[in-house]
Order: C-alpha cells, then sequence, then structure tokens
C-alpha cells in the first residue's frame, strides 16, 4: 500500500508539472544572481538539502530562515536579479501568505513548490510546481518531494554547463585535500562533461545522461 501511494505521488508530479516547467524553474535558479530558498517547519530540511546540491554547481546560494534568526534581512536583500524557491509543504506557519508577498515585492522570481493545498497562493509566483506528499497514513512522505529536488538541481547543472562542473571538480579537490568525502575515485571519471538538455520529467533520459549520468554530488 505505501508503495503504490508513493508510486501515485510520483505520477501526479509528473502529470502536473511538464519537462517546461521544470526547465523553466532551472534556469531561473541557474542564472539568477543569488539564489535564496526558503522552508519553513516540514519544508526546512528539503530547502537545506536543495541548497547544498544547488552550491555544489553555483554560488551564491543561501537558506532561510537560519535558526534562531528572522526573515527580513535576507528578503531585504533581494533584487528582480535573484530568484528564491519557497516551499510550501503543509502545515504551514500562519505568516505564509506575508512572507510570499513580501518576496514577490522585492521582484525577485519565486519558484512556489508545496502539496495541493499552496495552489492558491501561485498566483504571486513565477513557476508553481505542484508537489503530492499525501499517505493512507497519519504522516506525510516527502519522497517525491525529494525526487523533485534532485530534478531540479540536475536540471541547474544542465544550464550551467562548464561553469557548473568546473564548480564541482575544485569543490571535490577541496574533499580530496580535506578528508572530508570518502570514495571519490568513482566521481572523478565524470567530472568535466557538460550535461546537456533540462531534466526529463517523464520519468525517461536521454541516451547521452543514460550513458555519462554525471558527477555524484550528493552526500
Amino acid at each position: 500500500m505505501h508503495a503504490a501511494c508513493e508510486q501515485q505521488n510520483l505520477q501526479r508530479l509528473f502529470e502536473s508539472s511538464d519537462e517546461a516547467r521544470l526547465g523553466n524553474a532551472a534556469e531561473l535558479l541557474s542564472r539568477a544572481g543569488r539564489v535564496l530558498i526558503v522552508g519553513f517547519r516540514n519544508s526546512y530540511p528539503l530547502a537545506i538539502h536543495l541548497r547544498q546540491q544547488l552550491v555544489q554547481c553555483r554560488e551564491a546560494v543561501g537558506v532561510a530562515p537560519q535558526p534562531g534568526q528572522s526573515l527580513g534581512e535576507e528578503i531585504a536583500g533581494l533584487s528582480p536579479r535573484d530568484a528564491v524557491v519557497l516551499l510550501g509543504f503543509r502545515r504551514r506557519p500562519e505568516s505564509f501568505s506575508r512572507v510570499l508577498r513580501a518576496i514577490a515585492g522585492t521582484g525577485a522570481a519565486i519558484v512556489l513548490i508545496g502539496d495541493p493545498t499552496s495552489r492558491r497562493f501561485a498566483a504571486d509566483a513565477r513557476v508553481w510546481i505542484e508537489c503530492p506528499v499525501a499517505t493512507e497514513g497519519a504522516f506525510d512522505s516527502y519522497a517525491s518531494a525529494m525526487s523533485l529536488m534532485s530534478l531540479l538541481a540536475n536540471g541547474v547543472l544542465a544550464d550551467r554547463g562548464r561553469p557548473g562542473t568546473k564548480r564541482i571538480s575544485a569543490i571535490t579537490g577541496l574533499f580530496d585535500s580535506l578528508g572530508e568525502i570518502e570514495g571519490q575515485e568513482h566521481d572523478k571519471k565524470f567530472l568535466g562533461q557538460v550535461i546537456l538538455g533540462a531534466p526529463n520529467l517523464s520519468g525517461t533520459t536521454n541516451s547521452y545522461k543514460e550513458k555519462h549520468p554525471g558527477p555524484k554530488t550528493g552526500v
């Protein structure tokens, strides 16, 4: 039952978000001057994970709110050159709509991601991606949301091209010199490749990606 529910959530994600929509989101996150990822409560671990992925292929990626800190100073620094990923999975704080309006007021491009209960906020976003997380049990499952984070990060890396892979190569070199990450030898042979094309939300990959999956950047 649980596996079937997870598969249904993934299928609904693919059906509601075509390749063009996801490609648009990835392009915004790739080409923005600064990227800020905002998540509250259950959305916060997703924000941290997406930031960890994106910062490996581009600079100037932040997450908010920081523990014990407020959002005002983060929002005040935004401009129309920037992009914000606002994660709106239930249950959101009461201030969520005010945060959304404040970010929109800066002119920054907003990529809003959430379950169907966030659909009412979509009008203020440049890109809206609906990601179901409901299960048969009492607690939501974020398997489909984590899959979406991977698709976005790979889409950004594809759009960044050589600068993205060069950044990954530099980071991997630091991993080696600092002795931070184990098992780097397998990943090195993929460095320097430029991954072509946007993510395919249908769940398939083109022949290039099947043969050249690219550097593994996650931890």
